[in-house]
């Protein structure tokens, strides 16, 4: 490795001195060595471009034309030797004047390598983009030859030229054409078939070749499609468990021994951890820590290790188990809560046992976390540990590898493992197991972990509470000295009394929970308007979505995109009359009235359709004073021909959108679309099966279509649509699971006819739920649905644990129903679920860059869409008052509130 970083630094030395340099080596090297300002030839032209937190420069080949798709190749490297390939093969395609990518920098490779842009990007380093097969062929031929002395890590989403090559190629679109996916209504990447129809690009962790596409190397394809080749004799692969940037992990029938076994490959010239330390050597080391405990403390037995150009291959018996985090998630989804008391001492008791028992070997695990621990559903009590690359023997000095939220200290450097690592990541673990709360999605690592337990306050077991916090708490070498479990229990107290770093006390931790949601809703908007990105074809400004699934795409829908920023932008003026919010507002109206009239956005709904965006230029027009953004007739049209009855893009969303519009005194035809929705109430059971795929929830199932009947029974004064709900509701009352005892809490499966799912969000959970019933009790005299609703709100006011910040699967959108059922419900009535949820809400947020952030599903996703996103979380801030005046942003009221029809 060292010959390599000398021989790149040669290379580099040799090359500053040439006029020919191309432009890309100037942000590739610039943090490391120093050079600038470096030329490309006059034959091409440069750009540069960025995605998924990824630098590119982009050297188009003025003279070369390319078809629209075709045969791409990748060039994968190291951060040790990208720079000695770039020399080595730029020079190379420069006199091919080939069209080519390249990663821009040493920190934008490091993101690629590490997974950060998506496991399929990992490797690819310089794409090229070649003409027809023939040329393909040859580049890959030649390229390989000069850079056969390199190696790189492999490309998930190709095909290798030749075992250990660091060239790999693929299919795929050179230019941008989308394709509406059946899944979720995006737009995804599409191909062109050979009739001229689009079909997905699918850009998967595996290679994946269009059916009508011949192959590039039948032989090279015909190797490496199915199994581990070099390993194909004896392993069979049944399934993949896991994929991540170092390894992958296989179901597998060993057909020497028959019988099922994991085979975890550590991929070859993988650097995880941005230091010398390979995949393949954590590997290594995590055989010689399995063969030390044969067996002992939950571990499983290693059966054999290979090792070959692709990597290393380490092969484990097979346990019959999934991991906790999938056991827990099973848990919640079957009930609505986390695990019952005997579930947790099952879990919690093996747990301890488990640990002790590797100290007792003199090894630290140090990576305890959900997806580390495996559980045998039948019998939670028996436990197996897996992943052990990061331990090491007590007292050695490792350089910390262990996830995020379960570690305790500091998140890198070398410094001495000690069994307190274990004993904080057990302390972890328990809050997970009570709360639901997984640390490694949270954004902030610093913070306390049983703040979690002070938020959910007496729905905690005060025993388990204080058992958390003992392990929390431990700060002694030796950790908790008990003989058992029970003794644990009873001297838990003690125990965090003993410490000589107390935590902070109660009192105190409730007032750093205390939510100022002035500043805070002040200060995300700034980032919210930080975020904007000026559009020259519009004149206007945009807001990409950072979803992975819709990276930097510029969407004009409420769910994400532009329209519902605007939205957020519309409720913050309405409130502070701030001229760089109308500053922003007009410039996005300005966007949408562009890309709504001129795009000729095909796609109707209310979500993720050219409705919602129209809803959002028409509020952002009337609150602008501006006529020329008025939205037309032919944008607002719902004559089709079949439409689905759901809320997120169908009949039900439209109505509510009319039923909004006409606050503003504009007018859409929906009477056809209501007729459909009372129709659809009259047998609720045969809607869900058959037009709703069996989903009962807000976004895409019954719980929208009542929503959307209830609410045009209000506006309207409409007794057929009263009706209609009240039947909608009375059916989703026969299917009310409840809670605990008696049914002071409930909740709803989110489908009919299938494994029963039970989650707590607006799309598919209790808070549309919670919100459809509670639309209906502002209109029905029947007060079962008004007990419905605060039953719902019970629920989501205590198991909150497992969502993220959204409005639509998470906090913000809980938070938002929950400041409707206490409006509903007078003052105070539920203040401290409120709070709670805001106060769990706000432990999503955090600093970055200098702004206050907060993430979306994963620390790694921050985006400003309304839905998924950040205008939600400030939206929910805006209402966030002691006498919650301001109404729900999606609403008619919230409507008339922002356009100064509704007095606050």
């Amino acid at each position: 490795m060292l010959e390599e970083r000398a021989e790149g630094q040669a290379c580099l030395n040799k090359l500053a001195q040439s006029d020919a340099l191309p432009a890309l080596l100037l942000e590739m090297i610039k943090d490391d060595f120093g050079l600038r300002n470096l030329t490309t030839p006059g034959t091409y032209s440069m750009a540069e471009s960025h995605s998924g937190g990824v630098s590119f420069s982009i050297f188009q080949s003025i003279g070369a034309a390319l078809p629209p798709q075709g045969w791409k190749i990748h060039l994968s490297a190291t951060i040790h030797n990208a720079s000695a390939i770039a020399a080595t093969a730029i020079p190379y395609l420069f006199g091919g004047e080939f069209t080519f990518k390249v990663v821009s920098d040493l920190r934008s490779l490091m993101h690629l390598n590490c997974g950060l842009a998506g496991i399929s990007q990992i490797g690819k380093f310089i794409t090229i983009y070649t003409a027809n097969p023939a040329e393909a062929r040859m580049v890959c031929r030649q390229l390989h030859d000069i850079l056969q002395a390199f190696c790189g890590p492999s490309v998930p989403s190709d095909v290798a030229f030749l075992p250990g090559s660091l060239v790999h190629y693929r299919y795929g679109a050179f230019e941008s054409h989308w394709l509406q996916s059946s899944d979720d209504g995006l737009n995804r990447p599409a191909l062109f078939r050979p009739d001229g129809t689009l079909a997905l690009d699918d850009r998967k962790t595996r290679y994946i070749r269009p059916d009508w596409v011949e192959p590039l190397f039948l032989d090279v394809e015909a190797n490496a499609i199915d199994g581990v080749a070099p390993l194909h004799d004896r392993y069979l692969i049944v399934g993949e468990m896991g994929r991540n940037h170092k390894s992958v992990v296989y179901i597998v029938f060993d057909r020497f021994e028959r019988v099922g076994r994991v085979l975890k490959h550590a991929f070859a010239h993988s650097y995880p951890y941005s230091d010398a330390t390979s995949a393949i050597e954590l590997l290594h080391h995590e055989r010689d820590i399995l063969k030390i405990l044969d067996g002992r403390a939950g571990a499983p037995r290693a059966t054999a290790f290979y090792e070959n150009v692709d990597g290393a291959y380490l092969c484990l018996e097979l346990v019959n188990a999934v991991s906790l985090q999938d056991y827990i998630r099973m848990v919640w989804a079957n009930s609505g809560r986390g695990p019952n008391r005997a579930q947790l001492r099952a879990i919690v008791t093996a747990l301890w046992f488990r640990v002790r028992e590797l100290h007792a070997a003199g090894i630290v695990f140090r990576d305890l976390k959900p997806g580390n621990v495996l559980v045998n559903p039948s019998h939670p009590g028996q436990l197996t540990l897996v992943d052990f690359e990061t331990a090491c023997y007590i007292g050695d000095c490792r350089r910390s590898a262990a996830t995020r939220g379960y570690r305790r200290g500091a998140a890198s450097g070398a410094y001495a493992a000690s069994v307190g690592e274990d004993y904080f990541a057990i302390g972890a673990l328990m809050v997970y197991l009570l709360t639901g709360f997984d640390f490694s999605l949270m954004p902030d690592e610093a913070v306390e972990r049983d703040l979690f337990l002070d938020i959910l306050g007496d729905t905690v077991p005060k025993t388990w509470r204080q058992m958390a916090c003992a392990f929390l708490a431990v700060h002694d070498e030796r950790g908790p000295d008990i003989p058992t479990l029970d003794a644990l229990v009873q001297s838990a107290t003690g125990l965090i009394a003993q410490q000589s770093t107390a935590s902070t006390s109660y009192t105190q931790r409730r007032q750093m929970l205390k939510v100022n949601h002035l500043k805070l809703a002040s200060t995300l908007k700034d980032t919210i308007l930080a975020t904007a990105e000026a559009v020259p074809t519009t004149g206007g400004v945009c807001w990409r979505s950072n979803q992975p699934y819709a990276y930097g795409l510029d969407y004009p829908y409420l769910n994400l995109g532009t329209a519902g920023v605007a939205l957020y932008l519309a409720l913050r003026y309405r409130h502070h009359h701030e001229d760089e919010v109308l500053m922003r507002l007009a410039g996005a109206a300005q966007h949408l009235n562009s890309v709504l009239t001129v795009r000729s956005i095909d796609q109707p709904g209310l979500m993720m359709g050219r409705h919602g965006g129209c809803l959002a230029l028409a509020i952002a027009s009337h609150v602008l004073g501006e006529p020329e953004f008025e939205v037309t007739a032919q944008l607002l049209d719902t004559s089709f021909h079949e439409i689905c009855p759901e809320y997120f893009n169908g009949a039900a969303g439209l109505v509510h959108q009319a039923l909004m519009m006409g606050r503003l005194g504009l007018t859409m035809r929906i009477d056809h679309l209501l007729e459909d929705l009372v129709h659809a109430a009259e047998q609720p059971h045969r809607t869900v099966m058959e037009r709703l795929d069996q989903n009962l929830g807000f976004a895409h199932g019954l719980a929208g279509v009542g929503f959307a009947l209830s609410e045009a029974a209000r506006e309207r004064s409409n007794g057929e649509c009263l009706q209609a709900a009240e039947r909608i509701g009375y059916f989703l009352l026969e299917h009310a699971l409840p809670l605990g005892r008696g049914q002071k809490s409930l909740a709803w499966p989110a489908q009919l006819g299938v494994e029963q799912v039970i989650s707590h969000g607006w799309c598919h959970g209790t808070t549309g739920f919670g919100a459809f019933f509670l639309s209906l009790a502002r209109c029905s005299t029947a007060p079962v649905f008004s007990d419905a609703a605060v039953s719902a709100g019970r629920t989501v006011g205590t198991s909150f644990g497992p969502l993220d910040s959204t409005l639509c699967h998470g906090l913000a959108g809980a938070l938002d129903f929950l400041l409707d059922l206490e409006k509903f419900l007078g003052p105070d009535r539920i203040r401290s679920r409120v709070a709670a949820v805001a106060s769990a809400l706000m432990l999503r947020s955090t600093v970055k860059g200098g702004h206050l952030v907060w993430v979306s599903e994963t620390p790694e996703i921050i985006t400003a869409d309304l839905w998924v996103g950040m205008a939600g979380v400030g939206a929910v801030l805006e209402r966030f008052d002691p006498h919650c005046t301001v109404p729900r942003l999606l609403s008619c009221d919230g409507v008339s509130y922002l356009c100064g029809k509704l007095a606050r």
